[in-house]
């Protein structure tokens, strides 16, 4: 972590590390830079990204919960598939 914070404004790009060594070989350089993209800017959009979208399932998953036991028996998850499956329907149609 202290390595990635360290290196996260580096112009050359690469991720420095006190107990990993620099990569050599072939396509080395380009993994270097790719593995400074990952944990540098990409990791943590990634992570962003899904906690938003698992937090909307989650609350999709206990509105239909809430809604499963009214009276008119309307579970708005069966909704939202029905209109799905049926759009999907016209569209092949």
């Amino acid at each position: 972590m202290e390595d990635t914070i360290n290196c996260e404004n580096s112009s050359e790009r690469i991720l420095e590390s006190v107990f990993r060594p620099r990569r050599t070989g072939f396509l080395a350089e380009y993994r270097n830079t790719l593995r400074w993209y990952w944990y540098c800017r990409i990791k943590r959009k990634f992570k962003i990204f899904w906690a938003i979208l698992l937090g909307v399932f989650s609350f999709v998953v206990l509105l239909t919960e809430v809604t499963v036991f009214f009276e008119p028996r309307i579970s708005l998850l069966k909704l939202l598939l029905v209109d799905w499956i049926l759009e999907i329907d016209d569209l092949n149609a």
